[in-house]
């Protein structure tokens, strides 16, 4: 099944992380298909490594989801 949030919508949330990220393409799948077992939807965005390389990765709408 799918878990929903109290105002209906599917419970999802979006884990973005770097290009340059050896460490989270694994992490991602495991998380993807973990919390799919228990209803819970985990888009995977990839983007460009920002020049700093401070960012790792990002979690967007978790357990909030508005759109």
């Amino acid at each position: 099944g799918v878990r929903q949030l109290p105002n209906g919508r599917p419970l999802e949330f979006t884990l973005t992380y770097g290009t340059d990220s050896a460490v989270w393409p694994p992490i991602a799948t495991i998380l993807q298909n973990d919390l799919k077992q228990i209803g819970v939807r985990v888009n995977v965005s990839v983007r460009w490594a920002s020049p700093t390389g401070n960012q790792e990765v990002i979690l967007e709408d978790m357990f909030f989801a508005s759109h």
